[in-house]
């Protein structure tokens, strides 16, 4: 019984499952920033065929290279993924849409950095 359940574990584990890769990237239309979609089977591994997963979604400065925002999105079956929407909005925000064809969204924020750290001023 024990086995059973820990099988799809090793299989993943075995076959690189629990690595991330990346599943989509865009540029915003002035070059200035990138989005990146990794994505990677959740530990542990629920199913054979269809683990759950979890996307990581990062913002980048393409000049500098820094990370300004990272979200992370689980999925139900990380095969659920799908080519998301992009939206650049020109307050900073991006909406990455319909992460599994349907529901699942995030919104990251150009200066999501700044703000944790209290220098952004309204």
């Amino acid at each position: 019984m024990l086995l059973m359940a820990v099988t799809p574990t090793i299989e993943q584990w075995a076959g690189g499952g629990f690595e991330s890769r990346v599943l989509f990237s865009a540029s915003s239309p002035d070059g200035a920033y990138r989005i990146d979609v990794l994505g990677r089977v959740a530990f542990p591994a629920n199913d054979y065929i269809d683990p759950a997963g979890i996307l990581t979604i990062d913002l980048w400065d393409s000049r500098t290279g820094k990370c300004l925002d990272r979200q992370f999105v689980e999925l139900d079956e990380l095969d659920d993924f799908t080519k998301p929407t992009i939206l650049w909005e020109s307050d900073g925000r991006v909406q990455v849409r319909n992460l599994d064809g349907d529901r699942l969204s995030a919104t990251l924020n150009v200066h999501a950095r700044e703000l944790a750290n209290g220098r952004r001023k309204a």
